[in-house]
């Protein structure tokens, strides 16, 4: 098996494990269970602090931390589409084409100079 060979190969299962994040959804089970326990524990949080305005400047800091990190996490279950933060997928596609006709081309060059592959 020539080098090239090797690198298709793991091109492949890269794609491979790409297709498996996209196709691969989290439970809507575990998604409705994180959601009522966070929304449980800010109910909760406040009864357990017997200053009044530290029970509201602490469960505002407590809601604001853990529904931010529910809501990045909702984020990033789907990093594949057209959306502002999504992973710029065409980019990096068009830059492997770029890179591989660069290869193509240097591949040619030398071969016309007779200098064999690379």
């Amino acid at each position: 098996a020539t080098p090239a060979m090797g690198h298709i190969a793991a091109l492949s299962a890269a794609f491979t494990n790409l297709e498996k994040i996209l196709n691969t959804p989290i439970p809507s089970a575990y998604d409705i269970h994180l959601n009522q326990i966070i929304f449980l524990y800010l109910i909760i949080f406040p009864l357990q602090i017997n200053d009044y305005w530290w029970a509201i400047v602490s469960t505002v800091f407590a809601a604001f931390t853990l529904l931010g990190v529910e809501g990045i996490g909702e984020e990033i279950e789907n990093p594949f589409g057209y959306d502002w933060n999504d992973l710029p997928l065409d980019r990096y596609v068009a830059d492997f084409v770029e890179e591989l006709q660069y290869a193509i081309d240097c591949v040619e060059t030398n071969q016309r100079a007779g200098m064999g592959t690379l």
